[in-house]
Order: structure tokens, then C-alpha cells, then sequence
């Protein structure tokens, strides 16, 4: 594999997993643009259809976020996560 495509695949599991474990225990979480966008991209090139879904393990199913979202709600609305989402 390509450095870029590694660069962005590990941005994209650091970047989404420390979304989630932030979002979960409360905290606020902000990822730099300059991580977000090749992050999104090698995602946008890696994700087919059938990694989608419940039965697929990998991803759920996109989740709309407005035109105007920040880089970071739109990689996190890509990969499946409702970045409005909120732990109890």
C-alpha cells in the first residue's frame, strides 16, 4: 500500500475512534483539517457499498449532514456516526 493511502487509513481509525470515545465519556474532540481531509479521502476511495450496513461489520450506513458541516461532521457523517450524537 501506498504511504498516502496508510497515512490516511490510520488518520481515519484515530481520528474516528477518538470521536467516539469522546463523544461517549462527554469530552469535546476537534481533529485538525489538515488530518480530516486526506482521511475522508482515502475513505471516500476505499468504502464500496457492501461494506455498508449492519451485516457488513465495517461501516453503517452514510449519514446526511448539511452542505455547510465542518470536514470533521462530514468524514464522521461518511463513515456512518451522527455527529450530533450524544451519550446519555
Amino acid at each position: 500500500m501506498a504511504g498516502d493511502a496508510v497515512l490516511g487509513m490510520a488518520l481515519g481509525e484515530y481520528i474516528v475512534h477518538a470521536w467516539d470515545l469522546a463523544t461517549a465519556t462527554g469530552q469535546p474532540y476537534d481533529a485538525p483539517v489538515t488530518a480530516v481531509r486526506p482521511a475522508h479521502e482515502f475513505l471516500e476511495g476505499m468504502v464500496a457499498p457492501e461494506y455498508r450496513g449492519p451485516d457488513s461489520g465495517f461501516f453503517d450506513a452514510e449519514v446526511p449532514v448539511p452542505d455547510d458541516a465542518s470536514p470533521l461532521d462530514q468524514l464522521l457523517g461518511f463513515v456512518g456516526r451522527d455527529p450530533q450524537w450524544q451519550a446519555l
